[in-house]
């Protein structure tokens, strides 16, 4: 699941929420979207999240930016919300990427929808 929210901080209060969860099997990544502080062309675009999914991710060089949707292992071929989030990134909204149990959905959606978390455009 991808959420977008306006800041970083709000993002990351979704993380620490979702620790609190206590939610097993639980990965996060955050992604801050491309802005001023970290323009096209940059060496890195700085990440956090949990073990195995923090890091640094390399920019292709593609304008405009991208999402690293292969970095993250997701397939967003045919996505009918990958322009929406890759605009809002562009823009320099934060994305939350979120790997759960299926079971955990609906608990997992409640945390992000707390925090402001956006799913589409229609959100």
């Amino acid at each position: 699941m991808i959420a977008v929210f306006q800041t970083q901080a709000e993002a990351e209060s979704a993380v620490d929420d979702l620790s609190r969860a206590g939610l097993a099997d639980l990965e996060t990544a955050v992604y801050e979207g491309i802005s001023q502080d970290h323009p096209t062309g940059s060496d890195t675009i700085p990440t956090t999240g949990s073990a195995g999914v923090a890091g640094p991710i390399r920019p292709t060089g593609a304008v405009p930016p991208f999402i690293p949707y292969s970095d993250l292992g997701i397939n967003a071929e045919g996505d009918e919300n990958a322009e929406f989030l890759s605009r809002m990134y562009e823009q320099g909204a934060t994305l939350l990427v979120v790997d759960y149990r299926d079971e955990d959905e609906m608990k997992v959606t409640e945390i992000l929808n707390k925090h402001g978390g956006r799913f589409s455009r229609e959100d």
